[in-house]
């Protein structure tokens, strides 16, 4: 009778193991030079298959661990030895179900289709208490916490950098992911305040004092009128009551 082994895959960061399969093998008394050569060449075609999506996955999040599952029953494929094998992902999902083509073109052609289970877990950010809606993220409101990318929304952020000095949007539970599309930038020039206007190009100079007739965040471009000459001009926000007409270096 076959028996059925289940060996485990995992990739941290790049680094492999075996993935997950099903392999039906016969006993060593009753082994056949057909099903030696059919079990190599499966385990060949599921080497190159384990390795490819991993890789693809790992390009795109290099931190994460990623594990991949096959479905293969040599017995049933009698595949032949194969010195020339192309995998083929079909579509562009780098997670979850995947399709996958096998072909063989040398020495002698076979193809097949198998489906692909591949699982993805990264350090995501998380918050650390409780948050009201419109707190002002800090250090210490944040951490990194592992999650499998099936369970998350597209605007997950991986970097802390993205988040602090952002204000929520909506109040936050802890353990919570943070997710870009729930935070916003607090307002760096409120409407009505007195700014200083920098003008001219390269070295930054003040040319006059004015007032802000639409808020902004930094970044932003706004609308301001020059107190001494009453002229209405649009500025970039460059910091807390600083505009320029032209864009700034972004250190001055």
């Amino acid at each position: 009778m076959p028996r059925a082994f289940r060996l485990a895959s995992t990739c941290f960061a790049g680094l492999c193991a075996l993935a997950w399969f099903n392999l039906a093998i016969a006993n060593t008394a009753n082994s056949t030079p057909a099903t030696t050569q059919t079990q190599q060449a499966t385990a060949t075609a599921e080497q190159h298959i384990r390795e490819q999506l991993i890789q693809a996955a790992t390009n795109r999040w290099p931190q994460a661990s990623v594990t991949v599952e096959l479905a293969l029953m040599p017995e049933r494929l009698h595949l032949s030895h194969c010195d020339k094998l192309k995998i083929t992902p079909r579509g562009n999902r780098l997670y979850g179900r995947i399709p996958v083509s096998i072909r063989c073109s040398q020495p002698k052609p076979w193809q097949l289709f198998v489906q692909a289970q591949v699982e993805v877990e990264l350090p995501v950010l998380t918050v650390t208490t409780n948050l009201a809606r419109g707190h002002k993220l800090k250090a210490s409101d944040l951490t990194y916490a592992s999650r499998k990318l099936r369970d998350l929304r597209p605007q997950f952020i991986t970097d802390k950098t993205h988040a602090l000095g952002y204000l929520s949007t909506r109040a936050l539970s802890a353990e919570s992911v943070v997710y870009s599309n729930a935070l916003k930038q607090p307002v760096t020039v409120p409407k009505g305040q007195r700014v200083a206007i920098a003008g001219g190009q390269g070295i930054i100079r003040i040319a006059a004092q004015g007032e802000a007739l639409e808020a902004g965040m930094q970044g932003d471009q706004i609308k301001v009128r020059n107190v001494q000459s009453g002229r209405e001009v649009y500025a970039w926000v460059v910091g807390p009551g600083r505009v320029a007409r032209h864009w700034p270096n972004p250190e001055s």
